[in-house]
């Protein structure tokens, strides 16, 4: 067993006693996806308290969520003796081209310095009320490949400051999936135009 595989299965035990007791098993499954994505560069920034945090987050996100329908949120969780010290911003959205790119520079734009960016891809289903009915990295049928993005920001804000960064966020993953809508289709007339001038 390799050293960062070792670091997540302590850290995946650890986050697990941290989540609610009767914890769904959806919930400790997105748990287990998301912690195996954590890369050993990446794993000091992340102790049970985050990661279950996280796992829950994206859980209750993805839980119930229509096609082209992206939720976010944007939290700060208390790392040591109550004090928070970090803002987190979770994202669960179809993957899109563009996509993560998008979010990066929508932070930077605010003025903010990214910490860490982590960006599972994950497929999921739904039951036929359109609620969560499984989640795996490998992809058996017609699942829908979601993007399921963390960051973190190594400083706290304002309300004020929160709200306005997620309506900045939620208008440019509006603009990505329309553009996602309109892009191949310009580039084919593109390809159509550059045929007629040859």
């Amino acid at each position: 067993m390799t050293k960062n595989k070792k670091e997540n299965e302590l850290l995946f035990k650890s986050a697990l006693k941290a989540l609610p007791a009767k914890s769904p098993d959806g919930l400790k499954k997105m748990l287990e996806l998301l912690c195996s994505k954590i890369s050993s560069d990446d794993i000091e920034f992340f102790d049970a308290n985050i990661l279950s945090g996280m796992a829950i987050s994206h859980w209750e996100m993805a839980e119930k969520r229509g096609k082209g329908e992206p939720k976010l949120r944007i939290y700060s969780p208390c790392i040591e003796e109550g004090e928070c010290r970090k803002t987190i911003i979770d994202i669960v959205s179809d993957d899109l081209a563009f996509l993560v790119d998008s979010v990066a520079a929508e932070i930077n734009k605010n003025n903010l310095l990214i910490s860490i960016l982590i960006h599972p891809i994950i497929y999921v289903s739904y039951d036929g009320g359109g609620k969560l009915e499984n989640a795996s990295y490998n992809k058996d049928g017609e699942e829908l490949r979601q993007s399921h993005i963390h960051v973190q920001i190594n400083e706290t804000l304002s309300e004020q400051a929160i709200n306005d960064l997620k309506n900045n966020l939620y208008t440019m993953l509006d603009d990505v999936f329309h553009a996602n809508s309109d892009w191949k289709q310009m580039l084919a007339k593109l390809k159509d135009s550059s045929a007629e001038l040859n």
